[in-house]
């Protein structure tokens, strides 16, 4: 009897393992994603990639109409007035006569340029530079006693810019090669800025030292 059961028990516990093996959709684990899963989920992968591109555009438009109201806010005739631009240039009062070698006599003069804007507050602007130096003391043909010219390349690397003071530093050394015969001299500088095409004026009297003079001047 006890044999007829075990032997029951053996025939139905073979009968399961062929059901589970043979049956469609069972228990048994598999390793294979379902391919219709897969693409579900690489489609969600790149909606969302789009997504971020579009809104990422979507940024790029808002700042590149941003900057075109601004630019439109600059046509019409008065439109240069409405940027950063000189308004009038001075030669600061220290500009005068530079010794160069250290012999006691000056071999030109230096002009200390500043720009102003139309605030009168000091800038840096682009242009270019041309000075020139007279001694009003001499005789017509010997006034001219320095010139120089300085384009706008040039003219960067003329800048000096601390808290105090902010210019440029511009040197027009003798024509002759010798300093002129009188002391006071008259430096004259004319600047051509490249924004507006404008160009401005101003001159100032300037001293030098080691001079030779000829009549006390």
């Amino acid at each position: 009897m006890r044999r007829q059961s075990a032997i029951h028990i053996a025939l139905y516990a073979a009968s399961c393992v062929g059901i589970v093996a043979v049956a469609p959709g069972g228990c048994v684990p598999t390793e294979r994603a379902d391919p219709r899963l897969t693409r579900i989920q690489d489609l969600e992968d790149e909606l969302q990639s789009v997504s971020r591109s579009l809104s990422a555009c979507q940024d790029q438009s808002a700042i590149q109409s941003e900057t075109i109201q601004n630019l439109r806010g600059l046509e019409g005739p008065r439109r240069l007035e409405r940027l950063i631009h000189v308004g009038r240039i001075e030669i600061e009062r220290l500009s005068g006569g530079y010794d160069e070698d250290g012999d006691g006599a000056d071999d030109g003069v230096v002009v200390y340029l500043r720009l102003f804007d139309v605030d009168s507050d000091t800038i840096k602007s682009a242009g270019d530079v041309h000075v020139r130096i007279f001694d009003p003391a001499a005789e017509d043909d010997a006034r001219l006693v320095a010139e120089t010219r300085v384009d706008p390349d040039q003219l960067r690397e003329c800048w000096y810019g601390r808290l105090m003071s902010a210019h440029y530093t511009i040197r027009a050394p003798w024509k002759r090669g010798s300093a002129p015969s009188h002391r006071t001299l008259t430096a004259w500088v004319r600047f051509g800025e490249l924004l507006t095409g404008q160009a401005f004026e101003a001159q100032r009297e300037v001293e030098i030292q080691g001079v030779a003079v000829a009549d006390g001047g």
